[in-house]
């Protein structure tokens, strides 16, 4: 206000046709516009640049500028209460981690390019934590969240043996965990449970990526306030499961996802009803002629190039020697439609050579899932140095 006050007054003394022109650049991209007796509190003005005005003036002009930006900001940040917690809360660099943890920065954007349908899942993400998240907590273990489809305490008992089995030993008190594609942060809250139950662990690090911006944020949330048993956020971020390029290499003690979420279309045959798209690929799958079996080859070798790159990213970022767990594997379209399409268990090993994973192809070990049919959970090892 104090801005254009001013302006009005430099317009009445102008001395010409009081006129005063001014560029605007913005982050919005706008065109160079002029002011008189008007102002437009929307136009989202970053900078100023003043011609046709006497070289006093404009020095005044700049002089209050930067005065009203830098008393802004300085406002702004004593206003906001959560002001310093908002690169927590986004997931970028985590300012109250010890220095000798794992650091890095979360990507500013990335690009939504997966076919996956989920225009539900948002809007039942968004709606969490609507009363408070107290009583969230207080009641996610009787909920299906998290599109399981079923509760937590179903899912966690008949996670259990996997889970009890294959992580404790992989890991100590103070270790880190890196979940890939964490959604709201349950299945690594379930974990940290299991730790605790089977070894007594405690003081786990945490750290993840979630491809859907809403969901990263919940698990922020959960995460920032209520860890479980004095675990520690790390850092999660929103970001691609298939490009972890932000994440640096040989960082933390135990890496895990609890599903990979399938490429829906692989071959693109592009009807907007998923339903009506798997009805071709059933097609495909049942028909003996030469081009359904291209076709049929084609679709699995790009839903097998796709997990490669997720797991690839994976098995870079653990430690040498440390564990590569992928849950809910689902198995070829072909072998079972009443699931989104996935890999074989033979496929893993001989991956791990073209793929040039840098595992020890003698350490897989592979077991019956009990939640979802003909699903299997997969452990790997890094190769010691």
């Amino acid at each position: 206000v104090t801005l254009i006050k001013r302006c009005k007054m430099m317009k009445e003394s102008s001395g010409d046709d009081g006129h005063i022109e001014m560029g605007l650049s913005s982050s919005t991209g706008m065109k160079p516009m002029q002011i008189s007796n008007t102002y437009d509190p929307d136009s989202g003005w970053t900078g100023l640049v003043i011609g046709r005005i006497d070289k006093r003036v404009w020095v005044a002009v700049t002089a209050l500028i930067f005065v009203v930006f830098v008393t802004g900001s300085l406002i702004s940040s004593a206003s906001d209460p959560g002001n310093e917690n908002k690169n927590n809360s986004t997931g970028l660099q985590n300012p109250n981690l010890p220095s000798d943890l794992v650091q890095f920065e979360c990507p500013s954007a990335f690009v939504n390019d997966k076919d996956f349908d989920t225009s539900t899942y948002i809007e039942e993400t968004q709606k969490l934590f609507e009363n408070n998240l107290t009583h969230f907590l207080e009641t996610f273990r009787k909920e299906g969240y998290d599109n399981w489809g079923k509760s937590y305490e179903t899912v966690k008992n008949k996670s259990y043996h996997w889970k009890s089995t294959m992580f404790p030993p992989e890991l100590n008190d103070g270790d880190s965990i890196y979940e890939s594609a964490c959604g709201i942060g349950l299945n690594l809250y379930m974990t940290l449970e299991i730790l605790n139950e089977i070894k007594g662990l405690k003081d786990i690090v945490v750290y993840g990526n979630e491809y859907l911006p809403v969901s990263a944020e919940k698990a922020n949330l959960i995460f920032d306030n209520a860890a479980p048993f004095n675990s520690k956020k790390g850092i999660i971020c929103p970001g691609d499961s298939t490009d972890l390029s932000f994440v640096p290499s040989n960082a933390f003690d135990l890496v895990y996802t609890g599903y990979i979420s399938p490429v829906l279309d692989p071959i693109n045959v592009g009807f907007n009803d998923t339903e009506q798209n798997y009805k071709v690929y059933e097609s495909l799958c049942e028909k003996d002629d030469w081009k359904s079996k291209k076709l049929n080859e084609l679709s699995q070798k790009i839903q097998e190039d796709f997990y490669a790159k997720w797991v690839g990213h994976m098995v870079r970022i653990a430690k040498p020697g440390k564990a590569i767990i992928v849950e809910q594997v689902s198995v070829p379209f072909c072998n079972n439609y009443f699931d989104w399409g996935g890999v074989a268990r033979e496929w893993w090993a001989p991956a791990a050579k073209k793929y040039g994973w840098d595992v020890d192809t003698n350490s897989f070990v592979m077991e019956k899932d009990l939640i979802f049919r003909n699903r299997y959970h997969v452990f790997m090892r890094k190769n010691a140095p």
